[in-house]
């Protein structure tokens, strides 16, 4: 009787003990995948704001490359376009607060300094976008100088952060509709005269 007992406790233990051991596998592979999918999204969701940048940061190129030749030019070139607040920049907030890890450093060091661009670039607009009166020619020369500079740093920035999401998550944004949408945009822009 002992020893049926005993075989009875043991055979039953052992069926708990790999029951419990699947599902702790079970729930390690499912926060795993859900781990991967909200990784994906978020990538994903950035580029779509990083392409979104990328076209204001066209707009802005061939207008400041165009070389205006006086402030007042651009003051009626933003007010046509309402301008505000540039660029956006929600997508990539809750990048930098979450968990996403990755391989390859590259990406969150590019995504630093394009958005340190960004900023530089939307605190030269915030400061001709006060329409200072006493703004003279030779301020304009130099403020086309250096805000010239960093929009082709972010250009650049978003190249390569596209190949490095690419690699790091398989995910080709330049594949999509979106992205095919908004090159056509651009294209159609670099041919406008201003």
């Amino acid at each position: 009787m002992i020893a049926l007992a005993t075989w009875k406790y043991t055979e039953y233990s052992r069926r708990t003990l790999d029951e419990f051991k699947n599902q702790r596998e079970f729930l390690i592979k499912s926060s795993k995948e859900k781990y991967e999918l909200e990784r994906r999204a978020l990538c994903k969701r950035l580029l779509y704001e990083i392409n979104e940048n990328e076209v204001i940061l066209k707009y802005l190129f061939v207008f400041f490359n165009s070389k205006p030749d006086s402030f007042p030019k651009i003051w009626d070139y933003f007010e046509k376009r309402k301008y505000r607040n540039l660029f956006k920049d929600n997508i990539y907030k809750i990048f930098i607060e979450s968990n996403i890890d990755f391989k390859n450093n590259k990406i969150f060091e590019n995504l630093y300094y394009l958005y340190s661009y960004l900023e530089d670039i939307q605190h030269h607009m915030d400061f001709v976008m006060s329409k200072d009166k006493t703004l003279k020619l030779s301020v304009l020369e130099l403020f086309l100088v250096s805000i010239l500079n960093p929009i082709r740093e972010s250009l650049q920035k978003i190249k390569d952060l596209y190949e490095l999401f690419k690699e790091e998550t398989g995910y080709n944004h330049k594949e999509s509709n979106y992205y095919e949408e908004k090159q056509t945009e651009i294209k159609f822009l670099e041919i406008q005269e201003f």
